[in-house]
């Protein structure tokens, strides 16, 4: 942001790699949503459900996935 006389300009800039949420979003879109078919609301939200426990008892194993590749991306 820079500030010219009485004005601001504010720059924005659009990251090219996603963050790692962006990559914690995107698996729970494939795991839950993408291909598959869910009769009820209710069968998403367990399996929403599902796939945060398996984070949080993997949770290690997932955040190096998402290091590697994010630093691998960079």
């Amino acid at each position: 942001m820079k500030q010219t006389g009485s004005d601001f300009s504010v720059s924005i800039c659009r990251l090219t790699r996603p963050i790692p949420v962006e990559r914690m979003w995107k698996g729970l879109k494939e795991v839950v949503i993408a291909n598959r078919f869910h009769p009820t609301q209710a069968s998403i939200a367990q399996t929403v459900d599902d796939f945060t426990h398996y984070v949080e008892e993997n949770m290690e194993r997932v955040l190096s996935r998402i290091a590697n590749v994010h630093l691998s991306n960079s």
